[in-house]
């Protein structure tokens, strides 16, 4: 029968899973700071306060700062005036000669920053009333928001019958988030008959106690009571209450607006938040909007030519009237102050409506985006650079971001949020870059494990090539022989050797296999013991016979067993025949070793054949040379004249021109000479190839004192 095979699935290891594991701990930590900063106030007030600065910035920048509307003017009761009037304590009477004046001067509108919800003396209040009485003028009202103890649910949403005065929109049921206000505080009915129109002065810092926001509506019952600035604002434009629509949490849109001047009807959109509460774009101080003493304006009925020129100056404005003498209550902090009259904010508001410079607030949109965004920007960052590369990308995302925040800010009047992303992806960097420290201390822990194993096993290997090194260097009566060996790295690929036939024959090899390391070091291993196995079994032969043969056996042996290595390798195997002084050697492809006689010719014992193991079949000529005691063999590697010195220069081969002069010199001394001559050539240039040295020479020269 046959075998069933069923695929078996890897399930998915996030402990070990780098990417995985940050991911989740990213996921973990944008959430945890979203929950927090819908909980926390703090955040909502750092971004508040942001924004104020870029709103201050905005005003001390020449070509940002945005004019007031013309039509706009405010009517200051400030010290000055109460001066010139000659007494603090103004009755309505003061009030209603201002109102005709301001009516004599044609303004568009009156608006009157006070309830007057008492009944002072008659003939003031009457006085006042005549005033108002077609001169459209604009009183407040205000509504207690909260509910009292002690009162039913009946007295505080008691009814009152406003008459002509009742601008309203009915409440529907997607306006149950505007909020409420229970019981109503009026004018004094006169003078509220008397006005054109209502509106609320009701307003409400942020949490932080600073007014940003003006609520344009208050729900009471089942109406909607628009605040005293939208209701100027409605009258100077002609918008009737059935062409007003509230959507909380997007717009108030103000339909059929007609601006003096203009024949084109126009429809206003104002941004709302949930509350119907729209953000005040405040200009500037309270000195940078046009002021008009309550004095200058209330005495310019004595002269007619006066009253002429204050009718042209005023004529088609909007005259907010306001206390703003020493003591009054009436202040409040504003982005811009932290003591503003509230009539400035009903004075900003209008502007803002009139003049379309509209602030939308898209922090509730761009908290959750700019959340997920910045992290996982610093997530990918993480994953596809180095530390320093992905913290300098990681810090230009986030100053594109504060950049692109205060732009929005400064020139289209576009909030973002700010704080909650960047201290998110403050935090996202900070822990990617943790888990990538871990993750690297741990890949450096078992890089290190693997490269100590790795040592640990080239030291083996290091031990088991030295012992392919004779011993000793085996010494025959009457000749001087000395051996240095320097691998480049813990393992290499030259080698040496140097042991006796019968009948005194010294044989030498030195060798220098292709490549370095472990390979080159197996290759050398494998090649001694062809060189040796050969040899032995051929002792009995001539000298020229044994060199020949070995050659030629070893050579054909790694042609044909081990030509996908391509691995080759020079070498010089030489037998002095101590009986008649005669070296006898082949020279397969190495650097030629030098003979130096005492009368200072050098001979160079030049290849006889080609390196080893290249192809199969191929002939090594044997040659013999007299090799006197009083001559000096040396033999080396490509490594000597290969070094290199730190300004790259080579060794090369000049050291061989002084070579004669060392006869006097054991053998030994000889090579530790030259080694130290490396050594001051190499400086702290590391080796570039394995070095090897053999030196032979004869007894009686080595027995001299070096004088």
């Amino acid at each position: 029968m046959g075998k069933i095979f069923t695929s078996k699935r890897t399930p998915l290891n996030i402990k070990n899973d780098p990417i995985a594991k940050r991911l989740i701990t990213l996921l973990v930590i944008v959430a945890a700071i979203y929950l927090l900063s819908l909980r926390i106030d703090e955040f909502n007030r750092w971004n508040l306060r942001i924004h104020d600065s870029l709103l201050r910035m905005r005003g001390q920048v020449t070509h940002l700062i945005q004019p007031y509307h013309p039509a706009i003017v405010h009517i200051d009761l400030d010290d000055s005036s109460i001066a010139a009037l000659g007494t603090p304590f103004l009755n309505r009477s003061h009030y209603g000669q201002l109102a005709e004046n301001l009516f004599s001067m044609t303004v568009a509108s009156q608006l009157y920053d006070f309830i007057f919800t008492a009944p002072s003396a008659p003939v003031h209040d009457r006085r006042l009333a005549d005033a108002l009485s077609g001169s459209n003028s604009f009183l407040g009202m205000a509504f207690d928001m909260r509910i009292k103890t002690g009162l039913n649910q009946e007295s505080l949403s008691q009814s009152h019958d406003l008459g002509h005065s009742d601008w309203t929109i009915p409440a529907e049921p997607k306006h149950h988030t505007i909020p409420e206000g229970f019981t109503m505080i009026l004018p004094l009915a006169a003078l509220m008959e008397a006005a054109k129109g209502l509106g609320s002065i009701n307003v409400s810092p942020d949490h932080d106690g600073i007014f940003r926001r003006l609520p344009l509506f208050i729900r009471h019952q089942d109406k909607l009571y628009p605040s005293l600035s939208l209701r100027v604002v409605c009258d100077f434009l002609g918008v009737a209450p059935q062409n007003v629509e509230v959507n909380p949490g997007r717009s108030v849109i103000l339909d059929q607006a007609q601006f003096p001047g203009s024949n084109r009807p126009q429809k206003i959109v104002i941004p709302v938040d949930h509350h119907a509460n729209m953000i005040i774009n405040f200009l500037g101080p309270w000195g940078s909007m046009t002021h008009y003493g309550f004095s200058d304006i209330y005495f310019a009925s004595e002269d007619s030519d006066l009253l002429a020129i204050w009718q042209e100056e005023l004529k088609g404005a909007i005259a907010i009237v306001s206390d703003v003498s020493t003591g009054s209550s009436d202040t409040g902090s504003i982005p811009l102050d932290q003591a503003y009259p509230l009539s400035g904010l009903y004075g900003n508001a209008i502007n803002t409506i009139l003049t379309g410079s509209f602030i939308r607030d898209y922090v509730p949109i761009s908290r959750p985006v700019a959340l997920c965004l910045l992290p996982l920007l610093m997530l990918l960052f993480s994953l596809q650079h180095s530390i320093a590369r992905s913290t300098a990308y990681s810090l230009l995302a986030l100053l594109s971001y504060l950049a692109l925040v205060i732009s929005l800010a400064l020139f289209w009047s576009l909030q973002l949020a700010l704080i909650t992303p960047l201290f998110a992806a403050v935090i996202s960097f900070i822990s990617c870059q943790v888990i990538r420290a871990r993750e690297q201390a741990r890949e450096l822990a078992a890089s290190e494990l693997k490269r100590n194993l790795f040592e640990k096993e080239l030291e083996i290997g290091r031990q088991i090539q030295s012992d392919f090194f004779p011993a000793t260097i085996p010494q025959i009566p009457g000749w001087d022989l000395a051996a240095h060996f320097k691998p480049a790295r813990q393992v290499a690929g030259d080698f040496y050797d140097a042991f006796i036939l019968p009948q005194n024959r010294l044989v030498l090899i030195i060798a220098d296999v292709c490549d370095k390391g472990v390979g080159a070091a197996l290759f050398m291993a494998l090649i001694r013991s062809l060189v040796r196995s050969a040899i032995f079994q051929q002792q009995a032969a001539n000298p020229p016979e044994i060199l020949a043969d070995t050659a030629r056996q070893s050579s054909d042996y790694i042609a044909l067993n081990h030509a996908e290595t391509n691995m080759f390798a020079t070498i010089f195997l030489a037998i002095l025949d101590s009986s008649d002084n005669r070296l006898h050697y082949v020279n397969c492809g190495h650097e030629p070793p030098a003979i130096f006689n005492p009368d200072g010719a050098r001979q160079d014992l030049n290849p006889t054949g080609p390196a080893i193991g290249l192809m199969a079949g191929m002939e090594f000529r044997p040659e013999s040379i007299q090799f006197n005691k009083s001559d000096l063999f040396f033999g080396y590697t490509d490594g000597i004249t290969d070094t290199l010195n730190s300004s790259g220069a080579n060794f090369g081969k000049a050291f061989l021109e002084n070579m004669t002069h060392t006869r006097n010199k054991r053998a030994a001394q000889i090579i530790e000479d030259l080694d130290h001559q490396l050594q001051t050539f190499m400086g702290d240039t590391p080796p570039f190839d394995d070095i090897t040295m053999l030196c032979l020479k004869g007894e009686m020269q080595a027995m001299t004192t070096d004088s």
